[in-house]
């Protein structure tokens, strides 16, 4: 059996300067009416934003409209959670339960984050790992200068202590939430079964796994699984992923894969899988996969 990935921990350990906040905020969101200047400033334009940051990292979200207010409907940020500062050790955090902070936005979000000045916009998300909280200045309505604090910890202590992205409207490919399975094959009649679970409206995989049936067993029970490898990957707004994180791979273990989501199906490849069936030399397969 091939080694699944390990949950990196990035719960309890990791905290945001800025928690105690924001949820002090949220509280007096009901009690604070937005001021005359807050309302003179023009809101963003709702949508999808997409955005990139500090060593490559990516940062995307969604704005709504209810009537004229704005709430912000999903969000994904990548995170580093080990060194060095690379893309490869980051992993993709992803929410739809988020709040919008800043003008015309939409209960229990305030016109602008606590103790900021108007034209400030605060994003936040609760995430299954830890909170996710981002502030910065509303440069025009179609961008935005984030800011967040890195995840403390002696792991990361490579990466700056805060990370800096800018953010603009852009298209993005629609990925649906939840379930994706498919099959997987190689040369030499292997064959397999592919599994993803996708979060935040499309921008991050929760969950990849994947078995590996060799050609004189191409019925029965997997000779070889994988996963699920539970640390985060980001879907890009072309619909493209990679991974694994390269902390979350077993010692020696070479396993890669990247894939692409269209409307109606995620097609890729696995490669570096070793020689599982015995056939001579690494393997590598493809995979189709789609919305269960």
């Amino acid at each position: 059996m091939l080694p699944g990935s390990s949950l990196v921990a990035i719960g309890s350990p990791i905290r945001s300067r800025g928690v105690h906040a924001w949820l002090l905020g949220f509280a007096l969101a009901a009690l604070l009416p937005a001021s005359a200047e807050a309302r003179s400033i023009r809101p963003p334009v709702a949508g999808n934003w997409e955005g990139k940051g500090t060593h490559g990292l990516s940062l995307s979200f969604q704005l709504g409209r209810i009537r004229s207010r704005i709430r912000l409907q999903a969000l994904a940020v990548t995170v580093p959670v080990g060194c060095p500062a690379t893309v490869r050790d980051a992993v993709a955090l992803a929410s739809t339960s988020a709040v919008y902070a800043g003008p015309r936005a939409a209960p229990p979000g305030l016109s602008h984050p606590l103790l900021s000045k108007p034209g400030t916009i605060g994003l936040s998300a609760s995430t299954p790992q830890f909170p996710v909280f981002l502030e910065g200045r509303l440069v025009s309505p179609g961008r935005m200068a984030l800011t967040m604090s890195t995840p403390s910890g002696k792991k990361v202590a490579c990466w700056p202590r805060t990370l800096r992205f800018i953010t603009q409207p852009a298209a993005r490919t629609a990925v649906a939430n939840g379930r994706w399975s498919g099959t997987l094959a190689g040369a030499n009649s292997v064959t397999g079964t592919v599994r993803l679970d996708v979060s935040g409206r499309g921008r991050a995989i929760n969950s990849f796994a994947f078995d590996v049936r060799c050609p004189d067993n191409a019925r029965g029970a997997p000779n070889y699984t994988y996963g699920p490898d539970v640390n985060g990957q980001f879907i890009a707004a072309n619909g493209t992923f990679s991974g694994p994180a390269a902390h979350s791979a077993a010692p020696g273990l070479q396993i890669s894969w990247q894939g692409r989501f269209s409307a109606n199906a995620v097609t890729g490849t696995i490669v570096s899988l070793g020689d599982p069936c015995g056939l001579g030399g690494s393997q590598s397969a493809t995979f189709t996969a789609r919305h269960a």
